[in-house]
């Protein structure tokens, strides 16, 4: 369904569509000014249009729908005050707004995005004397330079940041820690101006002097602590099977979790794992009497009662080794897969279908979202299933049912 928006001067076919509400629709309300705490006065027209539908507005900053037809007025006013609307104000006026220079007529001129702000700084000229007379300093006149407003040189540093990031193709969760990294930088501009750092330095000093002080560190921790192992075997992108050596331990009341180290395996055995751990330990010269438990999945290789690699742990270097169980995780995986056995994997296709339908067809994604609109229900993209954790089908199933009444309008046209 396509939404129209309707305006001044079309009042008869908006009292034809409105002629079965209760609170017909007044063009006077989106005159109307609504105060809004943190945001201040907010017009409501600005935001809120007359559509094709009976007895509903739509909200072009939330793309919401608003029904008017109960409360009338009271409605476009309580949804201005709404949480999604007013970050929806602040994020419009933090991005779309313009400074002071924007207004000037020699803008340009005075300020080009990316600009250098122009900072006033005396300078001092020594001039040079000739014979017994004494040199003596004489400060040079000031050149004026054009002074930048604040807020005008924020909203340049917020653009050189994400230029950056979009030239470098970084992803937009990194903005807020970028910005606080270029903070922590600037409190020493002299030691920054001096920093030179090319690829083959950062590989170098990442190697040798990041990750040696860490682990450094953290070998001195566990000499002294108890700590847990947290072991377990994957395949890399490369198709290599590597095993990878978590430890944690208690430090000063807080729980410390660390990668001790990633070893590539020819094999996935039981025996070589457990080679490539006692490795690990004599390499780090890691006392074994520290070694509280181990944490892996519940597959034989790891937990085998006979040759596994925590029942040899035990058997011949750490004897006090407590028994802390598989992975909860993994049980849990195991029972709800026994639990939906009798389903014949029938759930398991219908998430698969629902994600096919819509993943690669745009006009059915926004033919559904119109009628998740209509009905109210919040409107989510079909996922795909994570074959191995039950928790990817549960989220799965919960979204399906939250949609199920828009997934049945949807298919209806195709019975």
């Amino acid at each position: 369904m396509v939404f129209e928006f309707l305006k001044k001067g079309e009042e008869a076919l908006i009292q034809e569509i409105d002629k079965t509400c209760k609170n017909k629709w007044k063009f006077s309300w989106l005159d109307q000014q609504v105060s809004v705490e943190t945001v201040g006065v907010v017009k409501i027209g600005d935001s809120i249009g007359k559509i094709n539908l009976s007895g509903k507005a739509r909200c072009e900053w939330c793309n919401s729908l608003l029904s008017y037809s109960g409360k009338g007025l009271s409605t476009l006013k309580e949804h201005v005050k709404t949480e999604t609307h007013v970050k929806n104000i602040k994020l419009r006026q933090s991005n779309y707004g313009l400074g002071s220079f924007a207004m000037a007529s020699s803008a340009k001129k005075l300020f080009p995005i990316f600009a250098k702000p122009q900072l006033q700084k005396p300078s001092s000229v020594i001039e040079e004397t000739t014979g017994n007379q004494d040199p003596s300093p004489s400060v040079s006149s000031e050149v004026l330079m054009p002074r930048i407003p604040y807020s005008d040189r924020v909203s340049t540093m917020e653009a050189m940041i994400v230029a950056y990031m979009a030239e470098n193709s970084l992803p937009l969760t990194m903005a807020a820690g970028l910005v606080d990294f270029a903070k922590a930088c600037s409190r020493d501009l002299q030691a920054l101006s001096g920093v030179r750092l090319g690829k083959s330095s950062a590989a170098y000093k990442i190697k040798f002097g990041v990750a040696k002080t860490i682990k450094e560190a953290l070998v001195e921790d566990l000499k002294s602590t108890p700590f847990s192992l947290n072991i377990d075997e994957a395949t890399s992108t490369n198709n290599k099977k590597v095993l990878s050596i978590l430890v944690s331990y208690t430090k000063e009341t807080e729980v410390r979790i660390h990668h001790l180290a990633s070893v590539e395996l020819l094999r996935a055995t039981s025996s070589n794992i457990y080679e490539a751990i006692c490795c690990a330990f004599d390499r780090n010269e890691l006392p074994w009497d520290n070694l509280v438990s181990v944490l892996s999945d519940s597959c034989a290789v790891m937990r085998g009662h006979i040759s596994g690699v925590e029942t040899r742990i035990r058997q011949e270097k750490a004897p006090h080794l407590l028994d802390v169980d598989g992975d909860s995780c993994h049980h849990m995986q195991i029972i709800a897969q026994s639990f939906c056995s009798p389903f014949e994997r029938k759930l398991q296709c219908l998430f698969s279908d629902l994600y096919t339908d819509f993943k690669w067809c745009s006009e059915h994604k926004s033919s559904l979202k119109e009628l998740c609109d209509i009905l109210k229900v919040s409107f989510t993209v079909p996922q795909m299933y994570a074959g191995t954790r039950w928790l990817s089908r549960y989220d799965r199933a919960l979204e399906t049912v939250r949609m199920f009444d828009a997934y049945q309008l949807f298919y209806f046209f195709f019975s």
